[in-house]
């Protein structure tokens, strides 16, 4: 990526992620909370759409986007606010949008259990000595817990690349590493802001890996490759609704679950992703409401994506944000014609295993089966797309799309 300096000042907006996921339990949400939730879900199907007219695996943190986009609409003004309010389906008046997100932000990474970690960091990086407001840096630390870190980008852009590297990098246990490639960073940058999040935990119901055997994954060119598919009989929620079958893996203590949609087809999987909303979906989710005792197989696999989204926002709707000639971020530093979006950059980090995450481990034990639970079997050994959710708000931390899991 590279950057033209000109009469303004640019910044990027940076959100990663890095994954896995947990636990929780059931309580009275603000309506405010709901209504950000929805929103984000919104966003994030709305962007599924768009990247997956890609072909291959797809993979990535909606909910690490929006909360970055949210910081940098606390200082948006005039069209850009619009655009960036529309594009991320925000529906609540300014104050309130940043107070639910800090609501939900609590609700989702509450320690509810040993069993799990969630981690979610922001931080603002400004150029040192540049007047950015009081107002703006106390808003994004009580909103979003995102201290101002000062950097020096004017004099020494690659020692603020590597600070603000190392940061990222320590806070998702060293799985993003380099989030911001070589040469990114000039002169003109004056604001950076990062997003990690970083799951870790372990499924309700663990594999066992003795049971993990090779086996055949058909891809989206119709080709055949021998892929490690684990194996377990266990009672999940299970469903099946035009031409989907639809499970829901939990992670230890309910909180937070893999809804996995695997279509017969693979036409029927780009039908269902040229489709998908929070509307079309929700058939889907309704229809796994059964507790079923299900033969599962499902490949392991690893994802590491990598967007430079600026083009996707853009097409979106969001396209005053990135023009040095219009964009307003005057909430920033009071300064309607001095800063503008130079790009969005998103990592994402997903590993799937017999226990739920790379790291740790999981006891062996296997639910007892109950004589009244329908069988069924569930073969994931074709394209699937998969959400992780949390079980609370239904908020979408991560979603993406298995097409290969060698790839």
């Amino acid at each position: 990526m590279t950057y033209q300096p000109g009469s303004r000042d640019s910044f990027l907006s940076f959100s990663v992620t890095s994954s896995e996921e947990i636990a929780s339990e059931i309580k009275m949400i603000d309506p405010d909370v709901t209504t950000i939730a929805d929103g984000n879900n919104r966003f994030a199907l709305d962007l599924y759409q768009h990247l997956s007219q890609t072909q291959g695996n797809l993979f990535f943190s909606p909910y690490s986007l929006s909360t970055a986009l949210a910081m940098t609409y606390a200082g948006a003004a005039g069209q850009t606010a619009e655009e960036m309010a529309d594009l991320l389906h925000f529906r609540l008046p300014s104050p309130a949008i940043h107070s639910a997100f800090s609501q939900l932000a609590n609700l989702i990474a509450l320690d509810k259990s040993a069993g799990y970690k969630l981690q979610i960091a922001n931080r603002l990086w400004g150029q040192q000595n540049y007047g950015f407001l009081a107002s703006f840096m106390n808003l994004t630390q009580e909103y979003y817990g995102s201290p101002f870190a000062e950097v020096d980008f004017q004099h020494q852009p690659d020692l603020a690349r590597d600070t603000i590297n190392e940061w990222i990098a320590q806070k998702t246990e060293e799985n993003i590493k380099d989030l911001i490639p070589e040469g990114v960073l000039n002169n003109s940058t004056r604001l950076v802001l990062t997003n990690a999040i970083y799951f870790e935990g372990n499924w309700l119901s663990p594999f066992q890996s003795q049971y993990t055997e090779e086996n055949l994954f058909t891809t989206e060119s119709g080709q055949q490759v021998i892929v490690p598919m684990m194996y377990q009989k266990n009672r999940f929620w299970y469903g099946s609704y035009d031409g989907v079958e639809v499970l829901r893996l939990f992670y230890v203590d309910y909180g937070l679950s893999m809804l996995i949609l695997l279509p017969n087809s693979l036409e029927r999987l780009g039908q269902l992703e040229q489709n998908l909303s929070v509307e079309t979906l929700q058939p889907f989710i309704n229809c796994a409401d059964q507790e079923y005792m299900v033969e599962l197989w499902l490949p392991k696999f690893k994802m590491t994506a990598e967007f430079d989204l600026k083009q996707t926002l853009f097409q979106m709707g969001m396209a005053t944000a990135f023009n040095p000639e219009a964009a307003n971020f005057a909430g920033m530093n009071g300064n309607p014609g001095d800063l503008y979006l130079s790009t969005v950059v998103h990592k994402a980090f997903l590993n799937v295993n017999e226990v739920g995450t790379e790291a740790g481990g999981a006891s062996g034990v296997i639910a007892a089966s109950r004589s009244t639970a329908p069988t069924t079997t569930f073969r994931a050994d074709h394209p699937f797309i998969f959400l992780i959710q949390d079980n609370e708000s239904d908020s979408i931390l991560f979603i993406g799309r298995l097409m290969n899991p060698l790839n």
